[in-house]
């Protein structure tokens, strides 16, 4: 068979192999890239619709809880009789800001339930929900029954609910400002040839075999005339990655590399 026939034929191997590896790289970045954009993605819709909210409620209650004990003084459930006056701001408070507060942060939990960090929701979280709800329920026997209760719901509130809320805010926030590093994978699955420690991928293994048994069928099956053949790049028609002419002195074949 012709021997420029035959590096033909294997440059068009090469060539299609190339473009095979090409597209089976770029699919991978494609789809570590979409999976990327995704936690990228959710994670702003837990900033934006669960956390952030839920810090901000916490922290008004903090401050509002300041200024309450301003007004009523540390010592409000210290004393059995609770004087009317103070006991009317009381009620103001907890039904005008209180129980609405509460009720924001239960309809967040019920409505954004799948963006809550880790495999299940929390104890301080389900803690925080039997306090509201076992406020709220007793209240309202209160007002459309008459049936006197303590003023203030049977379980304690759950203080490490507002610990868990401030700090999960502040490590999905953190987790959002960090640099996209999986789209270093792009770059480190082509190897570095500087580094000793470096390992060739299996497609690139595959193009140096191709190339090492088309440069020994050259050697062997020039003729005693000139050949020039073109090499394409595997990345394109418009790359050329190799020319080369062969010719025979004697017996020995030489080969020009540009």
């Amino acid at each position: 068979m012709n021997t420029a026939l035959i590096v033909a034929i294997l440059g068009a191997v090469i060539t299609a192999v190339g473009w095979l590896i090409t597209y089976i790289l770029s699919s991978s970045t494609e789809r570590r890239q979409q999976r990327l954009i995704a936690q990228v993605e959710f994670t702003k819709q837990q900033l934006e619709e669960l956390y952030g909210p839920l810090a901000f409620l916490v922290w008004e209650g903090e401050q509002s809880n300041r200024e309450l004990e301003e007004i009523l003084g540390s010592d409000f459930w210290d004393n059995d009789d609770i004087e009317e006056d103070k006991l009317k701001t009381w009620l103001f408070w907890v039904e005008n800001d209180i129980f609405p507060r509460h009720q924001k942060i239960v309809d967040l939990l019920s409505s954004k339930t799948y963006l809550i960090e880790g495999e299940r929701m929390s104890e301080s979280f389900l803690e925080f929900l039997s306090h509201s709800h076992s406020w709220k329920i007793n209240h309202e026997r209160w007002q459309k029954q008459s049936i006197a209760y303590s003023w203030h719901s049977k379980l304690k509130y759950p203080l490490e609910f507002n610990k868990e809320v401030l700090s999960t805010f502040g490590r999905v926030a953190g987790r959002a400002l960090l640099p996209p590093s999986p789209l270093r994978t792009a770059r480190e699955s082509l190897p570095s040839s500087r580094s000793s420690q470096s390992r060739t991928s299996l497609p690139h293994s595959l193009i140096f075999y191709v190339f090492l048994g088309m440069d020994l069928l050259m050697t062997k099956e020039v003729y005693q005339h000139e050949v020039a053949v073109v090499v394409l790049s595997p990345f394109g028609f418009w790359y050329l990655m190799m020319h080369m002419q062969f010719f025979v002195v004697g017996e020995r074949v030489f080969a020009d590399w540009a």
